[in-house]
């Protein structure tokens, strides 16, 4: 039989497939582009702007080929301009989808320009060159004198941001002087002009009587806000020997001028209100603080008027006074006196017992005692030495005699003799079998002798 090719007697039964859900479909797909996308920049125009009212914007990129729907969250667009219809923009972010509709977009996290890329490069690499040399710490900002009188403003003598700067300065102080320093602020050379100016009122801030330099110009596109991106403007500020405010543009342009001066204005205007005191506030503040001064002096007058009267009323003749006092020092003294007298005869009394008891115990007496006591028990202890020394020997003659009585020794010297067998006395027959040398020691010296015969009792 031809075996069939589709058919394996030991293949398993195929289990049919498990349908996805929509939402797993998508969540793959979401899976997938992310994956694969997860940072790109895209460039196209802006179609379809919606800026909704949570914050978040919605629009379409598109080009002439084709077109992708966008979102871009409130919390991404970190003081960007909202892009219009028709602007070219390059946006960052990833590719994912929208699982309610099933479409895919592309999730914003920046909008800029189309064409500002370059630019927007070389900004940062100056930002991070700058901030390696300590050029936008925050230690070395200096704050602005409390009071102002001479501001100079680098800036077109033409343009609005002088003449808000200038309007907005008179109505809050009539007498702050404004020295305007013009400068081209957009266009080839721009950047070097600001410099020289920058440095023209450094060099001569006193001659100019100049307290602070202000930096301004009105808003622009990033490439007219350039100049104020360079690096030789950076250093100009950075180098100024006065504190320097920045007012460059509108809130939401920051530029490398703004890093590097001393004090940030998000317009020329917020820079006029802080470098010119409000002289209606001030002239309120005086009055009030003249009022409050003139209370105070009042009430402190008032208060020391009647301390005086106080003080007249206690007010007592000041020789009716000094009698009482010399009174008092003659009861003293009479009191010193007789507690002088008492403590005298005290001191006598005890001096008296003191020599008393000394003359009592005088060092002779004691010795003298001390020295009939010893030689009583000097006597007595050589008469107890003497009987105990007799008793002793009494004693000592008794043992000797029973020792001697009871010596072997004398027992040899009256003719006896002792058989050693290897040390041992032979008490016995058996204790020194025939033929066994003996020891035979006698009251004076020992022989040898060998055991031939034995008897038995």
């Amino acid at each position: 039989m031809t075996p069939n090719p589709n058919f394996d007697l030991f293949a398993r039964p195929q289990e049919p497939e498990r349908p996805l859900h929509v939402s797993e479909l998508n969540d793959r797909a979401a899976a997938l582009l992310e994956g694969k996308f997860a940072r790109v920049l895209v460039e196209g125009e802006v179609s379809g702007f919606l800026a909704h009212r949570s914050g978040h914007w919605y629009f379409t990129l598109k080009d002439s080929h084709g077109q992708v729907s966008c979102c871009c969250f409130k919390n991404s667009q970190k003081g960007a301009q909202a892009p219009r219809d028709g602007d070219k923009v390059v946006v960052r972010g990833k590719l994912t989808i929208y699982a309610q509709r099933g479409s895919y977009q592309l999730v914003v996290d920046q909008v800029r320009p189309a064409g500002a890329g370059v630019l927007l490069q070389k900004l940062e690499a100056l930002k991070q060159k700058l901030a390696e040399e300590g050029l936008l710490d925050s230690e070395r900002k200096r704050e602005l004198p409390r009071i102002i009188h001479n501001v100079g403003i680098v800036t077109s003598p033409d343009g609005a941001a002088v003449k808000d700067f200038i309007r907005v300065a008179r109505e809050r102080d009539p007498t702050l002087r404004v020295l305007v320093l013009p400068t081209p602020v957009q266009g080839a050379g721009a950047a070097n002009e600001i410099a020289r100016m920058i440095r023209y009122a450094s060099t001569r801030a006193s001659e100019l009587r100049l307290d602070v330099l202000v930096i301004a110009r009105g808003g622009g596109s990033i490439e007219d806000l350039w100049a104020f991106n360079e690096e030789i403007v950076a250093r100009a500020i950075a180098d100024c020997r006065i504190p320097t405010v920045s007012a460059i543009g509108h809130e939401v342009d920051v530029t490398i001028a703004d890093l590097v001066a001393d004090v940030r204005a998000p317009t020329p205007t917020a820079a006029a209100q802080l470098t010119a005191a409000d002289m209606r506030a001030v002239r309120a503040a005086f009055t009030d603080q003249g009022r409050r001064l003139v209370r105070l002096i009042r009430g402190d007058v008032q208060a020391r008027l009647a301390r005086l009267q106080r003080a007249r009323l206690t007010l007592q003749d000041p020789m009716r006074r000094l009698q009482r006092l010399r009174q008092r020092i003659d009861l003293l003294a009479e009191d010193l006196e007789r507690s002088l007298r008492g403590r005298l005869a005290t001191g006598e009394q005890r001096l008296q017992r003191a020599r008393a008891i000394i003359e009592a115990h005088h060092p002779q007496k004691t010795i003298a005692s001390s020295a009939r006591r010893l030689a009583t028990l000097e006597r007595r202890m050589q008469q107890a030495m003497a009987s105990r020394l007799h008793d002793r020997k009494a004693k000592l003659g008794r043992v000797a005699a029973r020792l001697d009585a009871l010596s072997p020794l004398g027992v040899l010297s009256r003719g006896y003799a002792i058989a050693l067998n290897e040390g041992i006395a032979v008490r016995a027959p058996g204790d020194a079998p025939v033929g066994t040398k003996l020891q035979i020691r006698l009251h004076e010296g020992e022989i040898a002798a060998r055991v031939i015969d034995q008897k038995e009792k």
